[in-house]
């Protein structure tokens, strides 16, 4: 149940992002070319002549372990240079909410 539901979230906030104007994919778990720190979502966007990349963990569920969804993402990004880590997290029976380090905030932002 718990995979199914992260799947499903993921999916949702891959059209999320999409609805506002990214470009973005799902990467599907256990395939041959994954490693740990691949993120649950990519997401790309050009801006003033450069492109924003986006390594998205996606969490859902009752608890979220926020500083550890982060380091997920933090490892990913580490592998594409220059992507920005981030996690997307929804707590059961809440709205979705975005974590990210305050300089990458301003960056995206900026």
């Amino acid at each position: 149940m718990q995979r199914r539901k992260g799947a499903a979230f993921e999916r949702w906030v891959v059209n999320a992002l999409k609805d506002a104007g990214w470009s973005a994919k799902r990467m599907a778990p256990l395939q041959a070319s994954q490693t740990a720190d691949t993120p649950d979502v990519f997401a790309w966007r050009d801006v003033a002549g450069r492109t924003l990349r986006l390594n998205v963990e996606a969490k859902a569920g009752k608890r979220i372990g926020w500083d550890k969804a982060l380091e997920q993402a933090r490892q990913a990004a580490g592998r594409e240079q220059g992507a920005i880590p981030v996690v997307v997290g929804k707590l059961d029976r809440h709205q979705p909410c975005v974590m990210l380090s305050l300089a990458d905030f301003l960056e995206l932002i900026g």
